[in-house]
């Protein structure tokens, strides 16, 4: 999804930027389900941190979804400048939640 996002910026297609961005905020509202206790076995590539932290771990979900609105805000605005630095945002959301919560 992020490649696509990152295509579609390139190109300045603000409608495809908002479509991605309401996929990812649909599963920043679902995330936190799929990981319950004892879901870091193989292939699951989830860190046992995210039940030792499971508020890091809550807060870290819930700035993507923060990120992932602001994307889609952005792009309706069709304001590159503002939809790239949301996008930015967006992908440190996800980057920094991989370090932590992901093996």
């Amino acid at each position: 999804m992020m490649q696509t996002i990152h295509r579609s910026i390139q190109n300045e297609d603000f409608e495809t930027i908002g479509k991605s961005g309401i996929i990812l905020l649909k599963w920043s509202k679902e995330m936190i389900n799929y990981f319950p206790k004892g879901s870091d076995v193989a292939p699951s590539e989830a860190s046992g941190d995210i039940w030792l932290d499971p508020e890091g771990f809550k807060k870290a979900v819930n700035n993507f979804e923060l990120a992932s609105l602001k994307l889609v805000d952005n792009s309706k605005e069709k304001n590159l400048d503002k939809t790239v630095v949301a996008f930015r945002g967006l992908a440190r959301t996800c980057k920094g939640c991989h370090q932590k919560f992901r093996n």
